[in-house]
């Protein structure tokens, strides 16, 4: 997931042979601590975790593509850039956390697993845990991920989604129920991810739309990593695909009338503040600047209106509404960077960069925002068929957070898939003892999955 509030960085896709070729040759960094034995295991793939992006996302996109298709992995210098830009690499709490969750789905056997770890090799498939998972398995499917700080619930999400909806009913993840509940605690708005917001207001619904039905979002309690440190708490429901089901390939873009522009029909607003008086101002600030910038909209309503109980906390949300159903939003979650403290003048700063973050949006013609497009990346990959996302003019090669996504794909699937528009998905399909692609031309995909020991 690119960081939201931030302006990305949109230079070209790199050619592809520039960059490949770093994860291919299996040696280890001189410095590794890992077992000499687990970096032997055959069909293992290695990932300079430095590469592009250079952060967690990364490390996420490639633990799922690697528990949910049984190819093992080795990443170094985990969040590599993070630590060149002053900030502290390796694996956080919500890495290791999400990282846990799919090694007891899927039953791997892992090396280097803990909080500021630099290096881990993840190799699924290995007997004794999945059976262990098997017999605890409980009949409601219920499982609670816990955070001790509040780094971010839907990083976690981001991570294990995939997995469940495609391996969920197969494994211990899933058990045998038509639904996953998952209990995770940690933040829910937390600057450099996702907003609860954006999960059910954006995410979601994308999700709806191109035919991955059946999961909700609940916030229990909100946490925070402004102001006052507070952990919160959401369920989430996921319902995953059916067994020898496959997702197929899909369009994001125009239809009909709109196939020459996106049409914006409404507008909604979410805005959280406190005191009650900066949260109002908030409100109708945000209300008269969408009126101003979308004149065309039908509607322009308030979706959540909240207080934060603690006036360093201020996050508002736009969300354009197109009339083929699609949602491209942006949002802001307040970072303090401002010398003035007046919570009436930050309001209007706020409404001011938001708004005109969503006009910029929807001026490019897209039927996504840059955020939700490399979340789409991975299903792209995943489906069956072609599938095409239209994010707008100058998008055409993704941010460099959606680079770093579709590179970990083509790494972990062994071919090249986003040089152009269309993607060709390897076709996945959910079974009874393994996920398989279902091209028959994907003999790489084929080959790499068959190096691995799969147990029925």
């Amino acid at each position: 997931m690119p960081l939201h509030n931030t302006n990305s960085n949109c230079n070209s896709y790199p050619p592809h042979k520039s960059v490949k070729g770093k994860s291919r040759d299996n040696t280890p960094v001189p410095e590794s601590t890992i077992p000499n034995r687990a970096l032997k295991t055959p069909g293992l793939i290695t990932l300079d975790g430095r590469t592009l992006e250079g952060g967690g996302q990364l490390v996420r996109v490639a633990l799922t593509l690697s528990a949910l298709l049984s190819i093992p992995v080795y990443i170094h210098h985990i969040r590599g850039k993070r630590a060149s830009r002053g900030k502290t690499g390796g694996l956080k709490e919500s890495h290791l956390a999400a990282l846990e969750f799919l090694r007891d789905a899927c039953g791997a056997e892992v090396y280097g697993a803990e909080v500021g770890g630099t290096e881990v090799v993840f190799l699924p498939g290995r007997e004794g845990r999945r059976q262990e998972q098997k017999d605890n398995a409980d009949s409601t499917s219920r499982h609670v991920i816990e955070l001790r700080n509040p780094g971010s619930v839907w990083l976690i999400f981001q991570a294990i989604y995939p997995f469940l909806l495609f391996r969920g009913r197969v494994h211990g993840a899933g058990a045998s129920t038509d639904a996953i509940q998952l209990t995770i605690r940690g933040g829910t708005n937390v600057s450099m991810s996702m907003s609860a917001e954006y999960v059910q207001q954006v995410f979601l619904p994308t999700m709806e739309k191109i035919r991955l039905h059946g999961t909700t979002v609940r916030i229990n309690k909100r946490g925070w990593t402004h102001g006052r440190i507070e952990v919160g708490e959401v369920e989430v429901v996921v319902t995953p695909l059916p067994t020898t089901g496959r997702l197929a390939g899909f369009k994001v873009k125009g239809t009909g009338e709109t196939a020459d522009g996106n049409v914006v029909k409404k507008i909604t607003i979410s805005a959280i503040a406190s005191p009650a008086a900066v949260l109002e101002h908030l409100v109708e600030v945000a209300l008269e600047r969408a009126r101003e910038q979308f004149p065309d909209a039908d509607e322009v309503e308030v979706e959540v209106r909240e207080d934060s109980g603690d006036s360093r906390r201020m996050y508002l949300m736009l969300v354009a509404h197109l009339l083929d159903g699609w949602r491209i939003g942006r949002d802001w979650l307040f970072d303090g960077k401002m010398k003035n403290t007046d919570g009436k003048v930050i309001a209007k700063q706020m409404v001011q960069r938001v708004a005109m973050d969503l006009s910029m949006e929807v001026e490019r013609g897209g039927y996504v925002d840059e955020f939700m497009q490399d979340q789409l990346v991975i299903f792209q990959a995943l489906a069956a068929g072609q599938s095409e996302v239209d994010a707008g003019i100058g998008r055409e090669q993704g941010t460099e957070h959606t680079r770093t996504v579709r590179w970990v794909v083509e790494q972990m699937l062994g071919k090249e898939m986003f040089a152009g528009a269309v993607v060709d998905g390897c076709g996945l399909t959910v079974g009874s003892k393994r996920a398989e692609p279902a091209q028959a031309n994907d003999d790489i995909l084929t080959s790499r999955m068959g190096e691995v020991s799969w147990e029925g």
